[in-house]
């Protein structure tokens, strides 16, 4: 029975991949015979063992290594490993096996090769995709007028494609920064204090940690019985913020999905159940169509899950001295938790997305009978024209006249100073839609940039430039 929601409602099948008994030992191998290569190569064991531990590794699973793990006489994962692979070994082959490592040799650089392949697998082409699916919507929607927002009130017009693109650029150096992060991991081959002290006794200690890192695709400095654990706190942090980006967007989408609002629609099939009693769901008060925002809404739901491990992660930064495991419970929840949620809403979002549509003339009905909004230009206008008290003016005017549309019309001070501005400029006078400055321009720029971006990411990608 599954009792936690990853396990079925929320569940990324593809992660068994990365985080199963099978992939842990998939990732642990990759480390432990690159070893056994390395010990034949200097004369350590005799030829032919390489290919017999190699051959033995291919036989073990992560079931077998599970119930190895169970037996009272093991109770730790690596010596369990150590009994399993000797079992199918001669005798004079199961002294070398896992020699001169520790635990987290073999650990450490198995859990950095599985963030990696993850990251380049599954998170960042999802991440690509969700991307171009902004871009794709910023480009179609770059000239349709909008009422700004802040604070919930009306602020002067944008358009919806430039508030796209503007989560678009964010969500892109989210995902360069998730990139950078895991590039920078660093990885250890240096026994249980770190000083090497037990590689020295096989050969140059040196040399044996960057051939055998080398042939995973990792370096790394100085450690102490583990890697140094800033790296995972990095990528983790990098994941928490992107995801964070992708939960603003969601709340602004559901606000504009609201029946005041109605401002995006999403396409749902005939029949989509909007509640089980309330029939009238789905229509806004403008008429148009709409689902009810459970989509932006579970988003919102799976950040609020996972936002609080950043604390366990940044607590993981301590160890005492060169190893304790206080971190050990912890990485085990947060580790699958914060990757599973955040793919998951990566690709919910990204369909979500895909099925949104802007009700262009409930954001052009909004804005273009909304004169006030002009007020900012106004006063502009008329302190460039020597008005000391600009803004007080303006105020003082739609008092006098009622509304600002009259005063605009009608307050020949203000007239005068629209009249002094270049002709170009008098024109977002005409009417509050031409009053968007360069958000077209913006969101081009934007669509431009992050398309050459992701298509390059994309080629690196595919080259495994992670």
């Amino acid at each position: 029975m599954a009792i936690h929601p990853i396990d079925n409602r929320y569940k990324v099948p593809e992660l068994e991949g990365y985080f199963s008994d099978d992939a842990q030992l998939k990732y642990i191998f990759k480390i432990e015979l690159p070893l056994i290569r390395a010990l034949e190569k200097r004369w350590h064991c005799p030829k032919g063992t390489y290919e017999k531990i190699s051959e033995r590794a291919s036989q073990i699973t992560g079931e077998m290594w599970a119930e190895k793990q169970r037996d009272p006489k093991y109770k730790h994962n690596i010596r369990a490993l150590i009994a399993l692979v000797n079992e199918g070994l001669p005798e004079d082959l199961q002294r070398f096996f896992h020699l001169g490592y520790t635990s987290y040799d073999a650990v450490d650089n198995g859990y950095i090769l599985g963030l990696k392949d993850v990251t380049s697998d599954l998170v960042i082409p999802d991440a690509l995709a969700l991307g171009n699916t902004l871009l794709g919507l910023s480009d179609r929607y770059k000239s349709t007028v909008q009422v700004g927002r802040s604070h919930g009130q009306h602020g002067e017009p944008t358009t919806f494609g430039r508030e796209i693109a503007y989560h678009a650029d964010r969500w892109g150096k989210g995902i360069g920064r998730i990139m950078d992060a895991t590039e920078r991991m660093e990885g250890k081959i240096a026994g249980a204090m770190g000083t090497k002290a037990s590689l020295a006794l096989l050969g140059d200690p040196d040399e044996l940690e960057n051939a055998i890192l080398g042939s995973v695709g990792l370096t790394a400095r100085i450690s102490t019985q583990i890697v140094q654990p800033e790296d995972a706190a990095n990528y983790y942090s990098q994941l928490l913020i992107s995801f964070g980006i992708l939960n603003d967007l969601a709340n602004d989408m559901r606000h504009l999905a609201r029946t005041e609002i109605g401002e995006i629609s999403l396409e749902m099939p005939e029949g989509h159940g909007r509640s089980s009693t309330m029939v009238h769901k789905g229509l806004s008060e403008q008429g148009a169509i709409i689902g009810n925002p459970e989509d932006f809404e579970n988003v919102c739901g799976q950040y609020r899950a996972v936002m609080p491990h950043i604390i366990s992660v940044y607590l993981n930064q301590e160890s005492e001295h060169n190893r304790d495991i206080r971190n050990s419970a912890a990485e085990r929840y947060y580790k699958p938790e914060i990757l599973s949620a955040f793919i998951y809403s990566i690709r919910r979002m990204n369909d979500t997305m895909g099925k949104v549509r802007a009700n262009e003339d409930v954001m052009r009905r909004r804005v273009e009978n909304a004169w006030h909004l002009l007020m900012e230009p106004a006063y502009i206008a008329l302190a460039l024209d020597g008005e000391a008290r600009a803004q007080d003016y303006v105020r003082n005017a739609v008092k006098e006249h009622g509304d600002f549309k009259t005063a605009l019309e009608s307050d020949a001070r203000i007239r005068s100073a629209i009249d002094a501005l270049p002709a170009e400029k008098r024109a977002v006078f005409e009417s509050p839609l031409n009053y968007i400055g360069e958000s077209e321009k913006q969101a081009s720029n934007i669509v431009l940039y992050w398309s050459a971006e992701f298509s390059v990411t994309e080629d690196a990608i595919k080259q495994r430039g992670v």
